[in-house]
């Protein structure tokens, strides 16, 4: 963001340096923070799939005969030996590198996702091979072929817990003592690291487990895996035969719970990183508001804005993660977490620390290209409001022209039909009546038919009455022409002083009586409609109701004329422009009222 420099007082300023300083550390730290525990969870993840991945890799061409639902490794001793003895007796089966297991817990573990801390494993002495493979030894022997029968072989981890540092040293375990002939090089593996290997009968005896063993491990002659696969599965049904994919595939089980947990802390930590930059940064736009309005007043683009913001949430987001991932060498050193010192990791987390930076500016960017100076802002309201005033002004001037021109031509035909055909039409009448009174009786009902409609027909378009007497009259003749030619019955009542109103109130209201006696005799299917006018001193309320069927009013205007009911739009524009209101209440079963009121105005 760019800073503008104000005057204030020295010790204002002093505080909001330092109280900016104070929040941009605890920032940095939080991020840190998030960029630890990003860096642990993802490396303990990739520590513990890549170990499982090595672990799996020992099992070419070795299948392993186990009880069912045992898991790996087996650790419950419910398999006889001898019930699987001739299982090592099978020609696909290379004797001297397979053995029947003895798994032991020794000691808990320190984590919920493993079985044991140390795991003791009896197998027959000189076919270690079949369980460490090519594992190398930094003291002693990797084999218990020629010694006592309280010979043990300890990895390195199971060495450290015991505080066993050379071959020769004794530990003990299950009341028993043990002499060490054996310690195995770190090999990355928990099966092998934690080991306690020992004689399969001694662990048998020891433990009180004689002739039960937890599964026998086979490894089958080159290219015969799977054909001893088979016939193993074949011999003894009732028990699991696991391959290499096998195996990999209970690991990668064993692995599910880990995954969400780890994963759902993994994402904790991503969007605390985010929400942390994100709040910081939105504080900072919310400080430098005017700033950012100063800097759209001089004509600053929208995109120098975001790019300011985005560049900042970055360059904290990363000196943050630079300080969590400065903080993960010693962390790792001092828990001996050094396997999470990968450059792998180390991009994998630059990449997420990008991310969360892009992320947290989105809002806070969002929110200072939308800042606008507010005098400008105010300027460009009221000429918008102005602009939108006089098109408003623009359109009701139209209207009105449009209403006055259409309610003018209304009146040259009334009374061209009034002065020219009827006139004619009587005329015509009285000819054929001199001539031939008798013979020309029907033509003559028929010249009345066709005056009484025209006369009606001039009368809705411009009812002379409204113009020589006013309002009333012209109501008056109306609903007694309406009732008489329609059947309706109609009753009109006027309260009040009666008086003449504008030539244009009048008509307007005279048109909401014809648009409401109409839709009643079309629509509502009334017995009876009720006409009221009112007068009092500053206003006239006209109102017609009935008591049909009614219908549901909609919410807005728009929607009568979607409903097709225009001729309510029109009365109601009629009414706006008088300066005066209309309301329609309706209801299902409920008949309709609709009621005009405008303020009076005498004519000038």
């Amino acid at each position: 963001m760019i800073r503008y420099a104000w005057k204030e007082p020295a010790l204002s300023v002093a505080k909001g340096l330092w109280e900016r300083k104070v929040r941009t550390a605890l920032t940095l730290v939080g991020v840190a923070v998030c960029v630890l525990a990003l860096t642990t969870v993802d490396g303990m993840l990739g520590h513990m799939h890549a170990e499982r991945a090595q672990d799996v890799a020992r099992f070419a061409s070795r299948v392993m005969l186990q009880p069912p639902g045992t898991g790996y490794p087996p650790f419950k001793s419910v398999l006889h030996e001898k019930a699987v003895a001739a299982a090592l007796d099978r020609p696909e089966v290379v004797v001297s590198k397979s053995t029947p297991l003895l798994f032991l817990a020794l000691e808990p573990a320190d984590n919920p996702m493993d079985v044991a801390g140390v795991i003791g494993l009896g197998l027959w002495p000189g076919h270690e091979w079949a369980w460490l493979g090519a594992v190398q030894v930094t003291s002693g022997q990797a084999t218990l072929t020629g010694k006592d029968d309280d010979s043990v072989i300890l990895g390195s981890q199971a060495a450290h817990f015991y505080g066993v540092s050379t071959a020769g040293e004794t530990v003990t375990f299950a009341s028993h003592r043990w002499r060490v002939v054996g310690i195995l090089k770190e090999a990355g593996m928990t099966n092998v690291d934690n080991l306690v290997m020992m004689p399969l009968e001694s662990a048998q005896r020891v433990f009180g487990l004689e002739g039960w063993i937890s599964a026998v491990i086979l490894t089958a002659r080159t290219g015969q895996g799977d054909d001893l696969g088979r016939s193993l599965a074949d011999k003894y049904p009732a028990l699991e035969v696991n391959t290499q994919e096998d195996i990999h595939r209970l690991l990668l089980k064993e692995l599910e719970l880990p995954n969400k947990f780890l994963g759902t802390m993994r994402w904790a930590a991503f969007v605390i990183a985010v929400l942390i930059v994100s709040n910081i940064m939105s504080i900072v736009v919310r400080e430098r508001t005017q700033e950012v309005e100063l800097i759209r007043a001089i004509g600053g683009e929208r995109s120098a804005i975001l790019g300011y913001t985005l560049t900042e949430a970055l360059m904290l987001s990363l000196s943050g993660g630079a300080l969590g991932a400065l903080a993960a060498v010693p962390a790792a050193y001092l828990f001996g977490w050094t396997w999470i010192l990968t450059w792998v990791e180390m991009g994998r987390v630059v990449g997420l620390v990008l991310a969360a930076g892009i992320l947290a500016s989105v809002y806070p960017a969002y929110h200072a290209t939308r800042a606008y100076p507010q005098a400008l802002r105010y300027d460009e309201l009221r000429r918008q409001m102005e602009e939108v005033a006089a098109e408003k002004r623009a359109m009701d001037q139209a209207y009105r022209q449009l209403v006055r021109g259409r309610e003018e031509e209304r009146e040259r035909l009334a009374r061209e039909l009034h002065d020219q055909a009827i006139q004619s039409l009587v005329g015509l009448k009285f000819h054929l009546a001199e001539k031939a009174p008798d013979a020309q009786a029907e033509l003559q009902a028929e010249i009345d038919g066709v005056i009484d409609a025209l006369r009606e027909l001039c009368a809705d378009l411009r009812p002379p009455a409204l113009d020589r007497l006013g309002l009333v009259a012209a109501l008056r003749s109306y609903v007694e022409d309406f009732s008489a030619r329609t059947g309706l019955p109609v009753e009109l009542r006027v309260d009040g002083d009666e008086r003449r109103l504008s030539l244009e109130v009048e008509l307007s209201l005279f048109r909401v009586a014809q648009e409401a006696l109409i839709n009643a005799w079309k629509h509502a299917q009334a017995p009876k409609v009720e006409v009221g006018l009112w007068f009092d001193e500053g206003a006239v309320k006209l109102t017609v109701g009935d008591r049909g069927r009614g219908f549901t009013v909609p919410e807005r205007l728009g929607a009568l004329a979607e409903a097709g009911h225009f001729g309510l739009v029109g009365v109601h524009e009629r009414m706006e422009l008088v300066g005066g209101t209309l309301c329609l209440a309706s209801g299902p079963g409920q008949g309709t009222t609709l009621t005009a009121w405008v303020p009076s105005r005498r004519p000038g």
